[in-house]
């Protein structure tokens, strides 16, 4: 039981929950991309995740993704609009990489204690 309910398992829990609000927050972005004045959004949890490494905290206990301004998004266009369609799309192809990765290393997992329940 211990495997289920361990750090790691619940950091990729977190980090698979990050990127399911990183999909919806950039299908936003991209839903916006004709509304004046939209400014993009992004998910901040890489960053944060770092700063709890660093400083020695329990990272799945204490990082949490949140929603923020798109720091890196461009001035805009003319209608003040700052979504950029190929940065979007780059994002999008990026954090489907990362949400199968992380998915992949939880199935590993899984399976690793179904073949020791087995017993082999």
């Amino acid at each position: 039981m211990q495997l289920l309910f361990d750090e790691t398992s619940r950091l990729l829990g977190e980090m698979i929950r990050a990127a399911s609000l990183r999909h919806q927050v950039l299908s936003r972005n991209i839903a916006n991309i004709d509304t004046p004045g939209y400014r993009p959004m992004e998910v901040n949890f890489g960053e944060e995740l770092r700063l709890a490494s660093e400083a020695g905290d329990s990272p799945a206990s204490i990082v949490r993704a949140t929603v923020v301004a798109d720091s890196a998004a461009g001035a805009g266009r003319y209608d003040g609009n700052g979504v950029d369609l190929d940065r979007q799309m780059e994002k999008m192809a990026e954090n489907a990489l990362w949400h199968n990765a992380m998915i992949q290393i939880l199935n590993s997992r899984m399976n690793f204690l179904r073949t020791a329940v087995r017993g082999g």
